[in-house]
């Protein structure tokens, strides 16, 4: 019943967003054999927190060596993305910090590890629960087949502080969910869903100061401010009742992560010109 809710809620948001999605993996009834190489340790276990990802099962990933390159790579039914057009990949992750993930659609066999490494769209920051991770697929001029999945599940460059954060003792990575999608939209938590579609942030793209709008009675607790490598610039950037200063940062991307008073977290872009 777990595992049904949760794919009954991905189902609805596709169906509300006019979004259309494939499950490849989900650990579960849907399970392709995983091989594992370079050092990481895998086994499928029980959803440690069912909290924002509802499945019975999920994948547990360990570190047993130094090896940037530790991976995992699993079989899928050949996925197709035509040529012109932008597909996602789209990963449930619980992670104990901020990782430096990436996942290969190049793998032409499970010994053929791939060589283009894609990180996700958005910076994982809610350490401990269930995030989406969501990973972008080029077609290209001549359209692209995916036939093999590579998850790098702990590089360690490009997360903010830099470095490995997993262990095979007490520091584990859990991930579940593995679902390509024609829309870049985050699954979320049911609490994180409603506090997404209940807040709002303008002016987007911004110069030096934007605002959050809420509805429902959201009270917002934290606010904080991600630039593309998902390094925290900004904590609570609060100028006055409701604006939010970022006119020192330089133009370009950010994540803005906001929380309420129950705990609920969503993420939303911001582009500062």
């Amino acid at each position: 019943m777990k595992k049904i809710t949760l794919l009954n809620l991905l189902f609805v948001l596709c169906a509300f967003y006019g979004f259309s999605q494939t499950v490849v993996n989900n650990f579960e009834d849907i399970s392709p054999t995983v091989t594992t190489q370079f050092g990481v340790d895998f086994s499928v276990v029980s959803n440690p927190n069912t909290t924002g990802n509802t499945s019975t099962n999920c994948g547990k990933l360990g570190r047993t060596t130094s090896n940037w390159y530790e991976l995992i790579t699993f079989p899928i039914t050949a996925y197709n993305v035509p040529a012109n057009t932008t597909r996602y990949l789209h990963v449930m992750v619980n992670y104990p910090a901020q990782p430096d993930v990436s996942v290969r659609f190049d793998a032409s066999d499970a010994d053929i590890n791939g060589a283009t490494d894609i990180r996700a769209l958005n910076s994982y920051t809610n350490f401990n629960q269930w995030q989406d991770l969501v990973f972008q697929i080029d077609g290209g001029a001549s359209g692209a087949t995916v036939e093999y999945i590579v998850y790098l599940h702990d590089i360690g460059y490009q997360n903010s502080p830099a470095g490995r954060i997993l262990n095979n003792t007490d520091a584990f990575a859990y991930i579940d969910n593995f679902t390509f999608s024609d829309s870049d939209v985050p699954l979320l938590s049911n609490k994180d869903f409603e506090l997404s579609k209940n807040i709002s942030l303008y002016p987007n793209p911004v110069k030096s100061t934007f605002s959050i709008t809420s509805n429902n009675g959201v009270k917002i607790s934290k606010v904080s401010v991600y630039n593309a490598l998902g390094a925290k610039v900004a904590v609570n950037p609060v100028l006055g009742s409701d604006k939010y200063d970022i006119s020192s940062l330089a133009s370009g991307m950010y994540l803005v992560k906001i929380s309420d008073d129950k705990g609920a977290v969503t993420t939303k872009r911001l582009l500062k010109q």
